[in-house]
């Protein structure tokens, strides 16, 4: 088995742990600064950097930050290759992928948005007396991974220290390169020591996706960041997370047992009224989508089913907006008939007749639930400023406490 990173007086030492540990490589190339992600670290591999070959085992056991130069057979070309632990960022935008990644920046966003906060371990809240672990996320959707790390990292704290023993099984699969397959599979014997200390796991990330080669992926990707420090906290999933909800369901006697569901696929509607039920009072469901009318869909399933669940707010993520920017978004019924008449005479709300008392500006109010049979329009604007390209938008809903089974939709 490997060993874990350690503090040295001088440095933190690029210490490998078998098939696992990567680190990035920093180079000049005329002018431009290059950079790149090893493969996990093996005494006998190797990579190309600018027609220099580089050994791991020049790197393995190394201080970080180090510099190694490298001269060409001719002696006519030198090149200086820098090497350290890659960040977060680095790491998740510069790893091989096969679907495109929620960035670093992004991610930290939504963890941060989620508020989490763990309790460190206890008696009080330890396993032996919840009857599991007593903080459990759902991602559905696991894709890429970088948000499963995050997560990961948001609550590996209520959890008690993963050992050597405890860290996966080295494997000899290669990793995935632009959408190719890799070889065989990535299920592999659990040790005694793991499946113990899963056991004893106050806090748990369950992570579910459709497509097992994305499942297979994300896991692999995780194992190599840093010594597979965050890969014990996660559970990973491969098929449908309706299926995955009724299973465990069923083995928790139909009480909730998620703290937070976030939910990152296509037709994201679609899948609330299967979850809403597992998720406790006070809980938490995300949701992260391109586009804000499918924002403006969620908000109609959600007050349409009366799911019990309440928006707490709607943020935009994208280039040029540092925190992120608020947008309203609800449903909406017509205040009163004239302006009814304008609209279904297909008048926008600015060009009222001259007539018009200009007192019915903001012809819109919030909706309470709608009567059956009619879908009230939609608002959604921003907050402040205009619309900007790019990233995406987050909905973050809250589980209304002591609502009733009946409303929670389940199918």
């Amino acid at each position: 088995m490997s060993r874990a990173l350690v503090q040295e007086p001088s440095a933190l030492l690029l210490m490998s742990m078998p098939n696992f540990k990567v680190v990035l490589l920093r180079w000049m190339q005329g002018k431009t600064l290059k950079r790149k992600i090893t493969n996990p670290l093996r005494e006998d591999g190797d990579t190309n950097v600018d027609n220099h070959l580089i050994k791991y085992e020049d790197i393995i056991g190394q201080e970080s930050d180090v510099r190694l130069l490298k001269v060409s057979k001719d002696g006519l070309r030198k090149l200086s290759v820098s090497v350290r632990h890659p960040s977060s960022e680095e790491f998740i935008s510069l790893s091989p992928r096969r679907v495109a990644p929620i960035y670093a920046t992004y991610a930290s966003t939504i963890v941060s948005l989620l508020d989490i906060h763990v309790e460190p371990p206890s008696v009080e809240n330890g396993p032996e007396t919840t009857g599991g672990p007593s903080f459990q996320i759902l991602e559905a959707g696991t894709g890429h991974g970088s948000l499963t790390l995050q997560l990961s990292r948001a609550i590996a704290a209520a959890n008690p220290p993963a050992g050597r023993d405890i860290k996966p099984i080295p494997s000899k699969r290669r990793t995935f390169k632009a959408g190719k397959e890799s070889d065989g599979d990535i299920d592999e014997p659990e040790t005694d020591a793991l499946i113990a200390w899963r056991k004893q796991r106050r806090a748990v990330v369950h992570t579910v996706d459709i497509d097992p080669l994305n499942r297979e992926h994300a896991d692999k990707l995780i194992r190599s960041y840093r010594s597979a420090i965050y890969w014990p906290h996660i559970n990973f999933y491969a098929g449908n997370v309706k299926d995955w909800i009724s299973e465990r369901t069923e083995s928790s006697e139909q009480k909730p047992f998620l703290d937070i569901v976030l939910l990152d696929m296509p037709g994201v509607q679609e899948y609330i009224s299967s979850v809403v039920g597992a998720i406790k009072d006070g809980g938490q469901l995300l949701v992260f989508v391109p586009q804000i009318t499918q924002i403006a869909t969620c908000v109609q399933e959600i007050v349409t089913k009366d799911l019990g669940l309440k928006l707490e707010q709607v943020v935009e993520l994208g280039d040029g907006i540092s925190n992120g920017r608020l947008w309203d978004v609800h449903m909406a019924t017509v205040r009163n008939t004239r302006t009814s008449d304008h609209v279904r005479n297909g008048l926008n709300a600015q060009q009222k007749p001259e007539n018009e008392d200009s007192s019915t500006d903001g012809e819109y109010r919030e909706a309470a639930a709608p009567s059956v049979g009619t879908i009230p329009p939609m608002v959604c604007r921003p907050m402040v400023g205009e619309l900007t390209r790019g990233g995406g938008f987050i909905g973050l809903w809250k589980r209304i406490p002591n609502s009733a089974p009946e409303q929670l939709g389940n199918p």
